[in-house]
């Protein structure tokens, strides 16, 4: 019995110590390798990898505004932070490692029903768990760990990795490894166009945004306020869109309502979604009435 216990704790041992080996060796590999999604690419950059500007939001900035365009209409250098699924909380985790690489002045930033979001916004978040010992990231996770979920992600090595393989595991680790980053890094400099045309054309769009203040917002225009970044908001297109913005443009310092700029069906992939013809026009859009026209400025409410 007494040797059976014995093997037991040796095995432990073993098991405590191969966790924490492979736990730093894949944390090791996100930071040092080819970045294989946005929060590593992001964790990777410097203040020489500057831009003149980014775009941070969910899938209506990664498939809508194309920094390509930009470039080649204003000469000015910018990327597009657009991550599928992110709540304010995934936005807050980009926009706060960009101000602390100093790697810009201007953050423009894409708002609409996620402000009803005050947690995290699911899968996407998964991502920045690679860099949960971080203690700035960590001390926003702490703010929506509700159930003590993601404490146990910071203090159990590996355990993170494990439960998410598919999306930080050993075939990523390989990819980054053979120097194989997401390609729209350099093609399109973040920006993923979309083909599609809407089907239902009757369906109608709309939402109720609640009448409290995002905290994570709150946080971002603190943040930009202290370290002087020019903060912009704006909702892009939406395809028959039957709600009101109020809100926002009450609430938000430089916000700019696209919501309803785009009424032709032929443009979008479905209603929140533009296709690559829609994120051309919108894109220009983009440009006239905030590269070209307005004052860069910083206010704040």
């Amino acid at each position: 019995m007494k040797n059976f216990l014995k093997n037991i704790a040796l095995l432990s041992i073993i098991l405590i110590i191969m966790s924490i080996v492979l736990d730093k060796s894949y944390t090791y590999i996100h930071y040092n390798g080819a970045p294989r999604n946005i929060p590593d690419y992001i964790m990777g950059l410097q203040k020489k990898d500057s831009f003149d500007y980014v775009v941070l939001g969910s899938s209506r900035v990664l498939h809508n505004i194309d920094i390509n365009l930009i470039e080649k209409e204003t000469n000015q250098k910018g990327f597009n932070f657009g991550i599928p699924g992110s709540s304010v909380f995934e936005i807050k985790l980009s926009a706060q490692q960009i101000i602390k690489r100093k790697i810009t002045k201007n953050i423009y930033i894409q708002i609409d029903y996620i402000w009803n979001e005050f947690y995290s916004g699911g899968e996407c978040t998964v991502d920045w768990l690679t860099y949960i010992n971080e203690s700035d990231i960590w001390n926003e996770f702490q703010k929506i760990d509700k159930n003590n979920k993601y404490v146990l992600y910071k203090k159990i090595p590996f355990l993170r990795y494990c439960e998410y393989g598919s999306k930080l595991g050993f075939r990523e680790l390989i990819m980054s490894l053979s120097n194989r980053k997401m390609s729209v890094i350099d093609d399109n400099k973040g920006f993923v166009p979309l083909f599609g045309k809407i089907k239902n054309t009757e369906e109608i769009m709309t939402y109720i945004l609640k009448n409290e203040f995002n905290p994570h917002l709150k946080d971002i225009i603190k943040m930009c306020k202290n370290e002087n970044i020019n903060l912009f908001f704006f909702t892009s297109p939406i395809y028959n869109f039957k709600g009101n913005n109020k809100i926002l443009n009450e609430k938000l310092p430089n916000y700019l309502d696209f919501s309803n700029s785009i009424p032709s069906s032929k443009y979008y992939q479905d209603n929140t979604h533009l296709n690559n013809k829609g994120s051309k026009y919108f894109t220009k859009l983009f440009i006239n009435e905030y590269l070209k026209a307005r004052t860069h400025n910083t206010v704040y409410n």
